[in-house]
């Protein structure tokens, strides 16, 4: 069984039923029902038509399964400077957790939560940052603490540099060179 409707998102990122004074955009929903498994993809649209852009990333879907007792991130789709459209799902699970608890939350405020922690991951990018792999290789530097953790950067960095844009790899490259005057 599949359904589409249209609810909205106010200026706290709120999802909503019905149409708030502080309105941020109309979402439209898609989803379908599978043996108690809801798929569930929002599309927010803000006032002037155009998708939402946060630090720079603009917000294609996000996109949820909902069980009976857990809900889970399953996509974020964005992109940012002319750029393809990129899924960060993985990324976020790689570093972050994806799994929520249902306890006695509404769907939209459990995933009003889900969606304010994607966006709060979004902001954590440098704006010097715009493909997948970028986000993976500068999330992989925050976890930059030893002599071998940044070797293991270097290498990550060094075997990437034709699928970055040279922006990022500038960028990064600075990084590395900062940490490893700060450990040695």
């Amino acid at each position: 069984m599949s359904y589409n409707y249209q609810i909205y998102l106010d200026d706290n990122l709120e999802l909503l039923s019905e149409k708030p004074q502080n309105l941020m955009a109309e979402v439209t929903v898609k989803g379908s029902e599978n043996f108690g498994n809801y798929h569930t993809s929002y599309f927010p649209i803000n006032r002037n038509g155009e998708e939402l852009v946060f630090n720079e990333w603009h917000l294609k879907e996000f996109y949820i399964n909902r069980q009976w007792n857990r809900s889970y991130l399953l996509g974020f789709i964005v992109s940012k400077k002319d750029m393809p459209y990129i899924n960060l799902y993985d990324l976020i699970k790689k570093y972050r957790d994806t799994i929520w608890s249902n306890n006695g939350k509404s769907e939209l405020e459990l995933n009003s939560k889900m969606l304010r922690y994607a966006i709060d991951f979004l902001k954590e990018i440098p704006e010097e940052i715009s493909t997948h792999l970028g986000v993976d290789i500068y999330l992989t530097y925050t976890k930059v603490f030893t002599n071998q953790d940044l070797y293991n950067f270097y290498i990550m960095l060094s075997d990437s540099f034709r699928n970055l844009t040279a922006t990022e790899f500038s960028f990064l490259n600075k990084l590395f060179i900062r940490r490893w005057k700060a450990i040695i």
